[in-house]
């Protein structure tokens, strides 16, 4: 069910980047302490998988964030730091 989750995840990506407006005081950005490791379904969206890979380097904490805030839970309590992202083309159910 890491999958499912890291997908609901990575929904809510657009919401949390969107409510608050980036950092603009650190040049580079902190390294979440979630680790979401990328892997293609098909070679024909590996170039989506760069994409949310350098989305989550620059993102990455402030996401991880904006996802305790709302859910009331640190990811390092729950022990779910590491999680495998399955990129495919299509729907997710």
């Amino acid at each position: 069910m890491r999958v499912h989750h890291a997908a609901i995840a990575l929904a809510v990506l657009g919401a949390a980047c969107t409510a608050t407006p980036p950092s603009t005081s650190h040049p580079q950005a902190m390294p979440s302490p979630v680790q979401l490791t990328f892997t293609a379904e098909a070679d024909s969206i590996r170039a989506a998988v760069h994409e949310y890979e350098a989305l989550w380097a620059r993102e990455g904490r402030r996401i991880t964030q904006a996802l305790e805030t709302a859910a009331g839970l640190r990811f390092a309590a729950v022990g779910d730091t590491l999680i495998r992202v399955v990129v495919f083309e299509g729907a997710s159910s």
